[in-house]
């Protein structure tokens, strides 16, 4: 009689265990807002060093830090992206066998 009434209760245990990693999985997603925060970092780094030196808009070196700064952000973006859908697949596979 024991051993039946425990039954549910662990089912149940289990199934709220697996909606809370559901949950967390969900909430680990990326965001546009990251995107966005990561830009606004840059722009205030290359604005921090334009007013800690101001004669450092006259050279080239300037834009020559501004396009590598952005290049590598977007290919950390593209990297990003990339191995967030081979997760969400292999997510899809799990979820299905």
């Amino acid at each position: 009689m024991k051993k039946n009434q425990d039954c549910p209760q662990a089912l149940f245990e289990d199934m709220s265990r697996k909606e809370a990693i559901l949950k967390e999985f969900n909430s680990l997603r990326p965001n546009n807002k990251r995107r966005f925060y990561q830009i606004i970092g840059m722009l205030t780094a290359v604005v921090f060093l334009i007013y800690r030196y101001p004669e450092i808009i006259e050279q080239p070196v300037l834009y020559i830090f501004l396009i590598l700064m952005m290049s590598l952000s977007a290919e950390a973006h593209v990297q990003n992206k990339r191995i967030n859908k081979r997760i969400d697949l292999l997510h899809k596979l799990l979820k299905e066998e």
